[in-house]
């Protein structure tokens, strides 16, 4: 008795060890249903292979489809090996391992995988494997994954290159950049300030380096959201007579809103070096949305 699989679209199967049931209604040559006295044990919706008639050398085929408990028959049915024909009521149904179920795992794996058992090149493109799957094309982008989400696009430095004397707790105007992926750093009206594109928590680091310090002279640098400090970075002292230059540095992860600023603010009375855009830097990127 040959089998085929050709025409299955349910490829895995379950079964239940040792069952055995009659027909509750007659059926017809070719039936897409088939009625059962009982179907104990199967879950609505399982996909089953069942034989009909098994002791009967003419009458004897082989069937697959759906378990549909309320009717208590099997749906969708695909005769896979024997001979369609005439099935009377009261004759016996069984489930036991057949050539129809190896055939139906064995098609349905082949769809994405070899035979050695590796995956198949571009399996996961391959329409047939994604017809039915939970990963879809749609599906990612109602998920908002993403080119712009992957690669970051809210970045920035920027450095101080011209003599600026802050004043005491004075923003540091940064007046000049090295990036600003989004345009989102003030190098022009509000100088120093790095307004935030998206709600979410943001990275920023600040380096200072004060020309000149008398002994004792105290110099520091924080962070403000909105014009309040939220965060204070290193400070330094000047300890020594005769030795100019206090180097102070900053680093934090903030949590923002979207058009909350942030700027460096300076406790110092001094100009700042201008030796080196390296002295003088601010920099920031957002890691991720909230």
């Amino acid at each position: 008795m040959s089998t085929s699989v050709n025409s299955v679209v349910n490829h895995f199967p379950s079964a239940e060890n040792g069952f055995a049931t009659t027909t509750s209604s007659s059926t017809n040559s070719g039936a897409v249903t088939v009625e059962l006295a009982s179907l104990a044990g199967y879950a609505n919706g399982e996909v089953v292979v069942f034989v009909i008639e098994p002791t009967s050398v003419s009458g004897k085929q082989t069937f697959t489809g759906v378990v549909d408990i309320s009717g208590s028959q099997i749906t969708s049915v695909v005769w896979t090996a024997g001979s369609n024909q005439v099935h009377n009521a009261g004759v016996v149904v069984v489930d036991f391992a057949t050539a129809t179920h190896i055939s139906m795992i064995s098609k349905g794996l082949a769809v994405s995988h070899d035979q050695d058992g590796t995956l198949k090149a571009g399996a996961v493109d391959n329409a047939a494997v994604l017809a039915n799957n939970v990963v879809t094309s749609s599906k990612i982008a109602s998920l908002a994954v993403n080119t712009t989400a992957i690669s970051n696009p809210y970045k920035f430095s920027a450095y101080r290159a011209a003599a600026h004397t802050p004043g005491l707790l004075g923003v540091i105007q940064f007046d000049t950049e090295l990036f600003d992926t989004n345009n989102n750093f003030d190098v022009t009206t509000n100088k120093g300030r790095y307004t935030a594109p998206v709600a979410g928590f943001y990275q920023f680091n600040a380096n200072l380096l004060f020309t000149t310090a008398s002994v004792n002279q105290d110099t520091g640098i924080s962070f403000a959201k909105n014009g309040t400090i939220i965060n204070r970075g290193v400070s330094a002292v000047n300890m020594y007579a005769g030795v100019t230059g206090a180097g102070v540095t900053a680093s934090c992860m903030l949590q923002l809103a979207a058009s909350d600023y942030i700027t460096v603010i300076a406790q110092a009375t001094l100009p700042l070096s201008i030796s080196s855009a390296a002295n003088n830097t601010f920099t920031g990127f957002l890691v991720s949305q909230t």
